[in-house]
């Protein structure tokens, strides 16, 4: 009966951290979408200065969620929008606009694409 009661505890265990990784995921996607649609806006509205401070903002915020998400999302997909987020700020000081705006796209992309290859849905798991 012992080992019935230990097997449930893991299994509660596994769940609230799948629970709990799933919700910071939602959370980091959420945000780092709405940062990346700001700077966005400000590139079409041709406000470079408020685009600059906000791609500047994007990568500290990228910086502080990365090594989180490294523990349980796979290490391509994070270095590749790691190596996305390296470029955006050289080319908005190089007036790189077009190309700035389709990594920023590239970037959107990627981060929506972790959050959908981590939830657990059909698709997913077979």
């Amino acid at each position: 009966m012992k080992r019935f009661y230990f097997s449930l505890f893991i299994i509660a265990l596994m769940v609230a951290l799948s629970i709990f990784t799933l919700n910071h995921l939602y959370k980091t996607k959420n945000q780092l979408i709405e940062k990346i649609d700001s700077i966005a806006f400000s590139i079409q509205g041709n406000d470079k200065s408020a685009a600059a401070q906000k791609t500047k903002e994007l990568t500290d915020a990228w910086k502080q969620v990365e090594p989180q998400m490294i523990r349980y999302v796979r290490h391509s997909e994070i270095d590749l929008i790691t190596s996305i987020v390296a470029r955006l700020e050289p080319l908005l000081i190089y007036q790189n606009t077009s190309e700035f705006m389709a990594n920023l796209n590239e970037m959107r992309t990627m981060v929506e694409h972790v959050w959908e290859s981590e939830v657990p849905n059909f698709t997913n798991l077979f």
